[in-house]
């Protein structure tokens, strides 16, 4: 669920989650 919390704050962050789902 900190995925979703993380993307809300930063989008940017999307792009790190779909390199690395670990995220």
């Amino acid at each position: 669920m900190e995925q979703l919390s993380q993307r809300a704050i930063n989008p940017s962050k999307l792009r790190v989650e779909v390199k690395n789902p670990r995220l």
